[in-house]
């Protein structure tokens, strides 16, 4: 949680318990069943946003988009 305290202020995001990603980085997303997220990044990585964090991903795109962010 340190890391992600000292990355936040460069845009980076928390998508599971796990993983820290750069939001820039996502090249698309699909919505899953189990109201989570399934994001394809630029890397060719599949990666999976969580429901515990689904809404601080939702929130990215409300602020106006990634961008913003």
């Amino acid at each position: 949680y340190e890391v992600e305290e000292h990355l936040s202020e460069f845009g980076f995001i928390r998508i599971n318990k796990q993983t820290l990603i750069n939001p820039r980085s996502i090249q698309s997303v699909k919505a899953l069943l189990n109201s989570r997220f399934e994001l394809f990044m630029t890397s060719g990585e599949k990666l999976i946003v969580t429901r515990h964090y689904r809404n601080t991903f939702k929130a990215l795109f409300e602020k106006g988009g990634l961008y913003d962010a």
